[in-house]
């Protein structure tokens, strides 16, 4: 059934479509780049809580879990989630109020 999908989704240009209709959608609004740079953070993050890169996050899940049960002995997954997403959430702020001003510093993006 996801082959049959895949294979609908590439035949139909839907990508394409939305693509190009977001990218004109992007241009009308007439953003800062600063904002752009804001929203892009922003929706990653969100996707990055959605669409997981599963083995890896399972994997460093079970290690914390192992070493969380040695302190608690209940603690499970949700536990760690709970612990940790307020970590998550300051250094998400934070980091994006790093991006945000090395931009508005001018500072060179790459080499």
């Amino acid at each position: 059934m996801i082959s049959q999908f895949i294979a609908f989704f590439n035949y139909s240009d839907m990508a394409t479509l939305a693509a190009v209709s977001l990218a004109d959608l992007l241009q009308r609004a007439n953003l800062d780049a600063l904002w752009l740079l804001v929203g892009f953070v922003a929706v990653t993050f969100i996707l990055d809580l959605i669409i997981t890169g599963a083995i890896a996050k399972w994997a460093i899940f079970a290690l914390i879990v192992t070493f969380a049960i040695k302190y608690q002995k209940d603690a499970g997954i949700g536990t760690v989630i709970a612990l940790m997403l307020p970590y998550v959430i300051v250094l998400c702020i934070v980091w994006t109020l790093f991006l945000a001003a090395w931009h508005l510093l001018g500072l060179p993006w790459g080499l």
